[in-house]
């Protein structure tokens, strides 16, 4: 099973102002019919923001940013 991930390389949101923010990935999830980063939300895409980024599917250890990896992390410890 692959997963999709993202890294944003030109921002308009605060946390990607700084050049070690745009290096990381981040996974992506559908929230409202829009494409967004897992750990904070942002959407991007065509008519979403106007983010420069970068996408591609990867099957394992895809996800670089440390805010997603803590809340996959927390989600897999879940016992349900």
């Amino acid at each position: 099973m692959s997963h999709k991930v993202v890294r944003i390389t030109e921002g308009e949101w605060d946390d990607f102002r700084d050049t070690e923010s745009r290096k990381l990935w981040h996974l992506v999830v559908i929230h409202d019919g829009s494409e967004r980063t897992f750990c904070g939300g942002e959407a991007f895409g065509p008519g979403e923001s106007g983010v420069v980024y970068k996408e591609k599917s990867v099957k394992k250890n895809g996800v670089t940013c440390p805010r997603c990896l803590r809340f996959i992390k927390e989600i897999k410890e879940l016992e349900i």
